[in-house]
């Protein structure tokens, strides 16, 4: 049974929401993904993609794309997928599982998809396996790193996970900028901080600590409650009792740990960055008071600069960070 992290890239939906806010970074996020290719990419590279969704990947560098072979887990938007791209070839695959022999691939890669697999031991036994000697993996996170892995790794542990949120322009949802750690023996004092603010947020706690996943990800999905999560994130932060955790730190310490454990040596692992001027168009004519926006893996900021703004004229300036990682297969 797959995990919610998993599970929720097969509705086609949650793929395109967060579009808005990819559409703002595309130019620059290529330029970052088009420098890792060029390093890595030969001209007979056979490469795989794992978790291609509606095809954003290819999207992006759309100079390679025969050169790659889709897969996605889910039937139904891998259909959607070959609707949208139908001379690329796609195959329904999970990582855990994959329909390919032994040493099939120059290359193995994902866009922002390894860190919404709960077993990525597993997924990388499977992905070391497909791998030529010598291969290599590629990743690339655009995106901030699922919290909800974390949610079912913490489970069952004496502490209880809560959101730790801002929301800043241009995204049209709060940005996950990590969660908080509580130790159970608080929280009979954190519900206090939470009664203490209003007679209804006493019942929204003992809701919260009782699933918390549910209610974290409803806040996530529904902006109608985005308010009350980024309301009680404040309250956590105020009581001092948290210890804040960064998604994208958990993520890029676990993709090393398995890439060592599973015979990789690593060849990158941080976060490159691009710049791109764009045209005031799209989505970004709705931000017409902004001239900097800044992608860093995931986390959205936005700005206005005086003093670049005569030489953008109509354009704006997009940053976008992306956290990469290269291994090769060594064994």
């Amino acid at each position: 049974m797959q995990h919610t992290s998993e599970s929720k890239w097969d509705h086609e939906i949650n793929i395109r929401q967060f579009e808005p806010y990819r559409a703002i970074f595309r130019e620059a996020s290529s330029q970052v993904i088009r420098d890792i290719m060029a390093q890595h990419v030969g001209q007979s590279s056979r490469i795989l993609e794992i978790g291609s969704g509606l095809g954003e990947f290819t999207s992006l560098v759309p100079e390679y794309k025969y050169k790659i072979l889709q897969s996605e887990q889910s039937e139904r938007v891998a259909k959607q997928n070959k609707t949208l791209n139908p001379d690329l070839p796609i195959v329904v695959a999970s990582v855990y599982s994959l329909p390919f022999n032994t040493q099939q691939f120059d290359i193995v890669m994902g866009y922002s998809v390894f860190d919404n697999f709960l077993n990525l031991e597993k997924a990388f036994g499977e992905v070391s396996r497909v791998l030529k000697s010598g291969g290599t993996f590629l990743h690339f996170l655009d995106l901030q790193a699922s919290p909800e892995v974390l949610f079912e790794q913490y489970k069952g542990k004496e502490v209880i996970l809560f959101p730790s949120l801002t929301s800043d322009v241009p995204s049209s949802a709060v940005s996950r900028c990590g969660l908080q750690l509580v130790n159970k023996i608080d929280l009979d004092q954190l519900k206090r901080y939470f009664s203490d603010s209003h007679v209804l947020w006493g019942p929204w706690f003992e809701s919260y600590v009782r699933d918390p996943m549910t209610l974290y990800r409803m806040g996530i999905i529904n902006p109608r409650y985005q308010s009350v999560l980024k309301k009680a994130s404040e309250i956590v932060k105020q009581s001092g009792l948290a210890k804040e955790i960064n998604p994208n730190d958990e993520f890029h310490s676990s993709l090393e740990r398995n890439l060592l454990a599973n015979g990789f040596s690593i060849i990158q692992l941080g976060v490159l960055e691009a710049m791109a001027l764009q045209s005031r168009t799209g989505i970004l004519k709705q931000y017409s008071a902004v001239n900097v926006f800044v992608n860093n893996v995931g986390i959205g900021t936005s700005t206005y600069d005086p003093k670049i703004s005569s030489e953008l004229g109509d354009r704006v300036k997009t940053i976008s960070r992306l956290h990469v990682a290269a291994a090769q297969k060594y064994c």
